[in-house]
């Protein structure tokens, strides 16, 4: 799975980790770039949000930062 690139940086009991926005390179800048295929670009947007819930599931906080 493409997330597992991030997994080993998670963080463990009281810990914060920032991730930047290559969390989502697939979805967008890698896919138009052409760095990943249809397949890949569509399977990632459908598992994302599938690993993100293990993860909340977990009990790792998730936030996300809109920038502009």
């Amino acid at each position: 799975m493409y997330i597992q690139r991030y997994m080993q940086h998670f963080p463990a009991a009281g810990e914060i980790v920032i991730f930047d926005r290559s969390w989502y390179n697939r979805a967008g800048v890698e896919y138009v770039m052409g760095f990943c295929s249809t397949e890949q670009h569509r399977k990632f947007l459908e598992l994302c949000p599938v690993a993100e819930k293990y993860i909340v599931d977990g009990g790792i906080k998730l936030i996300s930062i809109g920038w502009k």
